[in-house]
């Protein structure tokens, strides 16, 4: 049976047909790309959360850092020590909310030993600052700014280096 032996409806509803099974065909490939795009744009999303995630981290870091240093320096003048503690405490709190953030949201393995890496850099900075700062408290000046400088700026470039 040639085409030419049909109907000129047969043809019609058979190029109509073509036609449409074409168009069926060339929707279904769009959804499925605009599917895969809306899934890219996610991920990009989420990768773009992260990173505003440890930029604020970073800079919240660098704030509690010079705040230390800034209090070491004033070979612990009470009122610095009273003025940037309770904020210190709360930009910690604040860094360790953002930690956590982190922590769970990233599933890598290498991710994650990257982000163990960080956390025990912190809290190695974090018990040097403390020291530090209990030796000021405890009227020893020169003990501290040995401190500063021997131990806390080189535990505090680790840490943000390892950011």
């Amino acid at each position: 049976m040639s085409l030419n032996n049909l109907k000129i409806g047969r043809r019609l509803a058979l190029g109509f047909g073509a036609l449409l099974a074409l168009m069926t065909l060339l929707f279904s490939v769009s959804m499925w790309q605009l599917s895969a795009t809306a899934d890219q744009l996610q991920q990009a999303n989420e990768y773009d959360r992260r990173a505003s995630v440890v930029r604020e981290w970073r800079g919240l870091t660098e704030l509690n850092v010079t705040r230390a240093v800034a209090i070491a320096k004033s070979s612990g003048l009470s009122q610095l020590e009273e003025y940037y503690g309770p904020l210190m405490k709360d930009t910690s709190a604040r860094i360790s909310e953002l930690q956590k953030d982190l922590e769970a949201s990233i599933t890598s393995e290498k991710g994650k030993a990257l982000l163990a890496e960080v956390g025990e850099k912190r809290k190695a900075y974090l018990d040097i600052r403390k020291d530090l700062i209990a030796k000021l408290k405890a009227g020893d000046p020169l003990a501290a700014e040995d401190m500063l400088q021997a131990k806390m700026l080189p535990a505090s470039q680790a840490y943000l280096v390892s950011q």
